[in-house]
């Protein structure tokens, strides 16, 4: 009998020894919140992630993408299912996540996540971590004052007009997402490409956009039913993707490829959950208002995405967010651009997420096509993450003319920083895609041909593993973008 007690006592403390031990899993950016005010936004990450490899060898992209949306929900379905089974029971607040195997949690308490990890599938409990979107400042001598007539300067650096003159291509039949602060659809260098405009003027939005802000918004409100910018930064960035108004301002790179999107930031600011929430929406587009876990259309998904921003490590992205998301994406082959973020200029400041993923995605430097330099702001690697080559390139970034909201009507204004670089790139694979579609979906032979065909770009400046001497540095990765080289590399 007293063998059986003390055999319960041992049960129960080694039952509270194993409870305590949960904490390991609550980042300190969490535990921190939850002192300080009772309770944190966060996301519960959860294991196991999909297996995916073996999608990369469907030829059919439609079939592609959709066995990677099956694929995703049913494994996140299955591992969150007692979870929030428990939340609906006890009626806290949660948002469901598969693009990553995750769940957000508005409102978490400590008491919340004391039982939330004690669950064998719960990896981790992340801080809903917001960031502010800022800019670099634009210099004098870098303001445009050229003839916009014409193809401007820093298209022609990377020999866009090349393309369209010689080669006839602009980015015809293929789509590129963009999300950011929104957009301002109706502008008119960007309005005739947004894939929610038909050539008789009607207009649908259902599948074409979605607002993952829902309380705020600025000026845009909350769930915006049709694309609205309540800054510049996401229209700009667009318009350096597709932009051209078919009288003087030819801004973008792929003016013939339409164009979706999804507002990520309420007014400027971003948050990890409204990040996941626009690739969720991008791998399976739905109705505006729809639910993404029943309604997606992998039909609909985009061949390009471009994100001009970043998640700071000092608002509390650690890394991880998002790589389980963009390894998602890249399965269903569709190309994740990002901007490797303005921190430079010392080694390793390539450090917010996504723009450390090296080796998953392309990540973008800034080069300052008047000065035939790097941008003084742009980062430089090794990425923190993976100690990996960051940038893997660079493009255009320093003063770049584009469109923007404006009560007057047409805006464009200049702006400086590797959001604007980024959208280059995104602007040229639609036109390698489009001049080669064999290519289509072909995420690593793409990514080595931007690189392979770059103007290679030597530095004085060493970091890390990367003497600034060698092609790849750490500066300019494999160099600057040339988008005749890459379409031309291909038979």
């Amino acid at each position: 009998m007293l063998r059986s007690i003390l055999f319960l006592v041992f049960l129960q403390l080694s039952i509270n020894v194993l409870a305590a031990d949960t904490s390991y899993k609550i980042n300190s950016f969490v535990s921190q919140k939850i002192a300080e005010e009772g309770t944190a936004e966060v996301i519960v990450y959860l294991a196991p992630a999909a297996q995916l490899n073996s999608f990369e060898l469907t030829e059919n992209r439609e079939e592609r993408i959709r066995s990677v949306y099956e694929e995703l929900k049913k494994t996140a379905e299955q591992s969150q299912k007692e979870i929030i089974k428990k939340l609906k029971k006890r009626n806290i607040k949660h948002q469901a996540f598969f693009i990553e195997n995750a769940i957000y949690l508005p409102e978490a308490t400590q008491e919340t996540l004391d039982w939330v990890t004690q669950e064998p599938v719960v990896e981790t409990v992340r801080i809903n971590a917001q960031s502010k979107l800022t800019l670099p400042p634009v210099k004098k001598n870098e303001v445009e004052s050229q003839n916009f007539s014409q193809v401007p300067d820093h298209l022609k650096e990377i020999n866009v007009d090349k393309v369209w003159n010689q080669l006839g291509v602009k980015g015809a039949g293929i789509v590129v997402a963009g999300q950011d602060t929104g957009y301002f659809w109706q502008h008119g260098a960007i309005k005739k490409q947004y894939r929610g405009y038909s050539s008789n003027k009607s207009v649908d939005h259902d599948y074409n956009w979605h607002d993952a802000i829902h309380r705020g918004g600025g000026k845009c409100g909350a769930d915006a039913l049709a694309p609205c910018d309540d800054g510049n930064h996401g229209t700009h960035t667009m318009g350096t993707i597709v932009g051209d108004d078919g009288k003087k301002n030819r801004i973008g790179v792929a003016p013939e490829a339409k164009w979706i999107g999804c507002r990520n930031m309420d007014r400027g600011v971003g948050k990890a959950s409204t990040y996941l929430e626009c690739f969720q929406f991008f791998l399976a587009p739905h109705p505006v208002g729809g639910n993404a876990w029943t309604e997606g259309d992998p039909a609909k998904a985009p061949h390009v995405i471009n994100n001009s921003w970043g998640c700071p490590p000092n608002e509390g992205c650690t890394g991880g967010e998002f790589v389980d998301a963009i390894r998602a994406l890249r399965a269903a082959g569709i190309m994740v651009v990002v901007s490797a973020g303005n921190e430079g200029s010392r080694c390793g400041s390539v450090k917010n997420p996504p723009g450390t993923y090296a080796g998953e995605l392309i990540s973008v430097g800034s080069y300052n096509h008047r000065s035939g330099r790097i941008s003084y702001f742009s980062s430089r690697g090794p990425s923190s993450w993976s100690k990996g080559l960051a940038p893997d390139i660079v493009a255009p970034g320093s003063g770049i003319r584009s469109s923007v909201p404006s009560s007057r009507g047409d805006g464009y204004s200049s702006m400086s920083g590797t959001s604007m670089a980024g959208p280059h790139v995104a602007g040229v694979v639609a036109l390698l895609w489009s001049a080669k579609p064999q290519l289509i979906g072909q995420i690593e032979k793409t990514m080595q041909i931007l690189k392979t065909t770059a103007q290679p770009k030597t530095s004085r400046q060493s970091c890390g593993n990367f003497p600034g001497d060698k092609i790849p540095n750490a500066v300019f990765g494999y160099g600057l973008i040339d988008a005749f080289a890459a379409i031309q590399s291909v038979q």
